[in-house]
């Protein structure tokens, strides 16, 4: 076989991997607001639910036919109480991991994940020693190699630990999120605390109630909404600090939705 009849080859097998649904964004759920291979931020006070409701979504996911395969929690508090509570209603594998152990681990991860995508491609299943196909299985979290494809939903509890690294692995995962098909929750206080560089790169903010006017309109400015910003405040200052108005960027439009504290949302503008 010639080089460029080689090369050829490799570029169509490469292409062929990423040409679906699988690597570009797409709703999980009518009733989940974030969609496959997203990067969504939670922006709140201390005490304002993000964790809770970050949990929540992985709860909602889990009991649903999803491609998700693991729920990744990363958080330097081993003990943590929201993790141990929803643990038992999360119906996938969950795994809480701290943030020294999070890059080496997300390494780990996206490489099992590629062998995967390789032996689905190539259809080698049947060609892999018992020992392989433990190994692989054992650290995708999985029983066998039935789904197609698998995506990974990821929850930073202090996302500002990822943001003061940029030349990091990890930094760089999100940003290549749609080719390791994982979903991204940012826990984040301070929307200052996030680069410019993933701003362009965010689908979106749950911005949670309680921040003054001016902080509001701070963030509010940065969003590009079609909204008056005057007008989507008339709402948002009426939240309190465990509710939150949802902006989601598709490639369609905006939908904007208000988050009660019992976890209902409704839709309060859309034009996609």
């Amino acid at each position: 076989m010639s080089i460029k009849r080689k090369l050829y080859n490799d570029i169509m097998e490469e292409f062929a991997k990423c040409d679906n649904e699988d690597c570009v964004q797409h709703d999980i759920h009518p009733e989940i607001d974030i969609m496959y291979n997203s990067i969504n931020i939670f922006l709140g006070q201390r005490g304002s639910g993000k964790t809770f409701n970050g949990f929540n979504i992985a709860a909602l996911i889990s009991r649903i036919p999803t491609k998700y395969h693991l729920f990744v929690f990363v958080s330097n508090n081993p003990n943590d109480e929201t993790f141990r509570k929803f643990k038992p209603l999360v119906k996938i594998p969950s795994v809480l991991i701290s943030y020294q152990e999070s890059e080496s681990f997300m390494t780990e991860l996206i490489e099992y994940k590629q062998a995967y995508d390789k032996i689905k491609f190539k259809k080698l299943e049947g060609r892999l020693t018992d020992e392989c196909k433990k190994d692989i299985l054992s650290h995708l979290y999985i029983n066998d190699f039935h789904n197609p494809s698998l995506h990974t939903l990821i929850l930073y509890d202090d996302a500002l630990e990822v943001f003061k690294k940029p030349n990091a692995k990890e930094f760089r995962y999100l940003l290549e999120n749609r080719h390791t098909r994982s979903t991204y929750i940012l826990n984040i206080q301070d929307w200052k605390g996030i680069s410019p560089q993933l701003k362009a790169n965010i689908d979106s903010v749950w911005m949670f109630g309680g921040y003054p006017r001016n902080r509001y309109c701070y963030i509010f400015n940065q969003l590009s909404s079609p909204m008056d910003r005057d007008e989507i405040y008339e709402v948002y200052k009426n939240l309190n600090k465990r509710e939150a108005l949802i902006f989601s960027n598709k490639s369609s439009g905006t939908v904007i939705k208000q988050l009660l504290e019992n976890g209902e949302t409704y839709e309060i503008f859309n034009n996609t």
